[in-house]
C-alpha cells in the first residue's frame, strides 16, 4: 500500500502489517526498518518521497527483534551514509554471534513464506548481516530533527534493550511491541518477553504520556480516543494474560503445556498473521517469565 500520511511530516511506510515511521524535518528519521524481505518494498516508497537515494540520514530502532532492524543492513547498501540507532544493549547485543544468527534464521524464514504463501518476487541481496549503531541512545535524550523534538524512553520488559520515541510536537509514540500487538479480532496481545513488572511499568508510563498517535509495531496508527483506549486495553489484557498463564501452571506444572494450550486458542488465521517460529518464541518467553514469577514467590513463601 502507498505511504500513510498522518500528520505534515509523518508518515507510515511500508505494509500495515509492520510498518516502519518517517518524520521528516532538517533531518530525516525513519523509526524501525522492518524486516529483510520488506526492506525493498519500503525502500521503494522512501525513493518516492525522498528522491533518489533517498536523503534519509537516520534510522532508530525501538528494540532489536528481526522486524524492526531486518531491513537496516539493505537500507545502508543503497545509502552508505546512513546511520543507525538504539540502545547501548541493543548495540552489544548485535555484536553477539548467537543474536545475529537467529535474526539471519528468522528473517529467511519469513522471506520464504512470503515466496511460497504469497508469490512474492524478492530480490537476490535482502539477506540479513550484522551492522553498527553511529549512536547509541537512553532515556531523556532528544532526537532532533529540526522540526520535531523525539523524546527517548527507556521502556524495559517486552525486550531488555526496548525503547520508545514520544515525538513532542505531535504527541506522536513509537514503541513497538512494547505497548503489545492486537490481534485480528481487536484484542490486546500482551508482549513481556524479559519481564512482566518492567514492562506494565512500561505501559503505565506511556499510557500516562496520553499520546494523541500510536504508531504500532504491527496495525499502523491509531488516534485520539481510540490511542487512550488502547492502552487501557493493553494494560487490561496484559494483567489478564498473567492470571490465565497462572492458573493453567497451577492446573498443569508443565510450561510446555500451557504453551501448547495458549497456542491452540490463540494461533489460528482469525487472529493473527505473525509467522510461526517468532510467535511460539514469544509465547514461550512469556509463560517462562509468568512461572520464574511463581518460583520466586513461592521460594520466598518457604523463606
Amino acid at each position: 500500500m502507498p505511504p500513510e500520511r498522518i500528520a505534515d511530516g509523518f508518515r507510515a511506510v511500508g505494509n500495515m502489517l509492520a510498518p516502519v515511521y518517517l518524520f521528516q524535518g532538517d533531518a530525516t528519521v525513519l523509526l524501525d526498518a522492518g524486516m529483510s524481505f520488506t526492506a525493498p518494498f519500503i525502500f521503494q516508497q522512501l525513493e518516492e518521497l525522498l528522491g533518489i537515494p533517498p536523503a534519509l540520514e537516520w534510522v532508530y530502532i525501538t528494540h532489536l527483534h528481526y522486524d524492526h532492524c531486518g531491513g537496516i543492513p539493505y537500507f545502508k547498501r543503497r545509502i552508505p551514509s546512513l546511520k543507525a540507532g538504539g540502545s547501548e544493549y541493543a548495540a552489544e547485543l548485535i555484536k553477539r554471534e548467537k543474536v545475529v544468527n537467529l535474526l539471519t534464521r528468522l528473517n529467511e524464514e519469513v522471506a520464504l513464506q512470503a515466496r511460497e504463501n504469497y508469490g512474492i518476487s524478492l530480490p537476490s541481496d535482502i539477506q540479513f548481516e550484522p551492522f553498527s549503531f553511529s549512536r547509541t541512545i537512553k532515556e531523556g535524550d532528544i532526537i532532533d530533527t529540526g522540526r520535531f523534538h523525539i523524546r527517548v524512553l527507556d521502556v524495559p520488559g517486552h525486550t531488555k534493550c526496548s525503547v520508545a520515541y514520544f515525538v513532542e510536537e505531535l504527541e506522536a509514540l513509537s514503541a513497538g511491541e512494547a505497548v503489545g500487538v492486537p490481534f485480528l479480532t481487536g484484542e490486546v496481545q500482551p508482549e513481556f518477553l524479559s519481564s512482566y513488572d518492567a514492562y506494565l511499568h512500561s505501559l503505565y508510563r506511556m499510557r500516562d504520556l496520553q499520546p494523541r498517535f500510536i504508531c504500532l509495531a504491527h496495525g499502523g496508527v491509531i488516534s485520539d480516543k481510540k490511542a487512550r483506549e488502547y492502552m487501557n486495553e493493553s494494560i487490561r489484557a496484559t494483567e489478564a494474560f498473567r492470571e490465565k498463564v497462572e492458573k493453567l501452571l497451577r492446573r498443569y506444572g508443565d510450561e510446555k503445556r500451557v504453551v501448547e494450550i495458549i497456542a491452540a486458542e490463540e494461533y489460528t488465521p482469525q487472529k493473527t498473521t505473525q509467522p510461526r517460529t517468532p510467535y511460539m518464541l514469544n509465547l514461550e518467553a512469556k509463560v517462562r517469565v509468568i512461572s520464574r514469577m511463581m518460583n520466586e514467590t513461592a521460594a520466598q513463601d518457604l523463606s
